[in-house]
């Protein structure tokens, strides 16, 4: 299992990279909200199927309706960006799994 973890983390990692670093001049997304959303909706399966599908499908159903807020030459509001040391941090929160709805459950998540 934690083979497997290695390999989906470094794919996800892999794949985060390669959005950030994709053609700056495309910024707006290609699909609209409606469009976006029934791509997303599935019904769930019976059995389950290979972590590294399910990403790719997240990747492939999503990425359509995604600003490239990350580029220089995005403009559309103010808002804070995604640093890269930001989203390693939020990789790494999402990863402890850590309950921080007390001290009791996760005292380093404070």
């Amino acid at each position: 299992m934690e083979r497997e973890a290695q390999t989906l983390f470094a794919e996800a990692a892999r794949l985060a990279s390669a959005f950030r670093q994709a053609e700056p001049d495309l910024h707006r997304p290609s699909m609209r909200y409606q469009e976006c959303l029934a791509a997303l909706m599935e019904d769930l399966q019976e059995e389950g199927i290979a972590a590294e599908h399910v990403l790719r499908r997240l990747i492939e159903k999503a990425e359509p309706g995604l600003h490239q807020m990350i580029r220089p030459r995005f403009s559309g509001w103010v808002i804070g960006g995604s640093h890269p040391m930001g989203v390693a941090a939020d990789f790494l929160t999402s990863a402890w799994g850590q309950n921080a709805g007390n001290q009791h459950t996760g005292t380093g998540s404070a």
